[in-house]
């Protein structure tokens, strides 16, 4: 269904910017090219003959150093999942501009918004975010900023406790 209007103008100019970067990126040895197997968990897993072909892993300070100021790069280690998370964004996209930018679409006040996180990059978000609910399985920096309220993990239903909490509890209740 088409929305029209201020919608699509968005969508252009996030499909400008996603081609304007993808100029701007040189991917050697493109992984939707290399032979994969899925894992019981329906995560890819490369092929032996892939894998040994395969260029070593880039880290993010070396990715900054090579990119400059061209773009934001947050990197995110899972530890239990074996799990290296990179973002790669345009410079002034992030979760907490588009909160923002729905926001005054929408005529919400930072106040109305709350916002739940689990990852370096949703930061900007959960800071301009009336309510910012951090998860027990984000990283413990960023479990540890002020102003932001602990849930419970993604496992253990933090986000439906969250929205118990904040939203569906009367303020009153809240602060007894």
């Amino acid at each position: 269904m088409a929305r029209g209007g201020r919608h699509d103008e968005i969508m252009v100019r996030c499909r400008e910017t996603a081609r304007e970067c993808d100029d701007r990126i040189e991917v050697k040895n493109d992984a939707r090219k290399r032979p994969t197997k899925r894992r019981a968990s329906g995560r890819r897993r490369r092929s032996p003959a892939a894998a040994a072909t395969a260029p070593s892993p880039v880290e993010p300070l070396q990715l900054h150093d090579e990119l400059g100021s061209t773009v934001k790069i947050l990197g995110t280690k899972y530890l239990e999942q074996d799990f290296t998370l990179l973002d790669i964004l345009n410079p002034a996209a992030s979760k907490g501009a588009g909160v923002a930018a729905a926001a005054a679409e929408l005529g919400a006040t930072r106040e109305e918004i709350m916002a739940i996180g689990d990852n370096y990059n949703d930061l900007e978000m959960l800071l301009f975010a009336g309510t910012g609910v951090v998860m027990a399985n984000a990283p413990l920096s960023l479990r540890e900023i002020a102003g932001l309220h602990p849930t419970a993990s993604n496992k253990d239903d933090g986000v439906a406790l969250a929205i118990e909490r904040f939203i569906l509890t009367p303020p009153q209740s809240i602060n007894q």
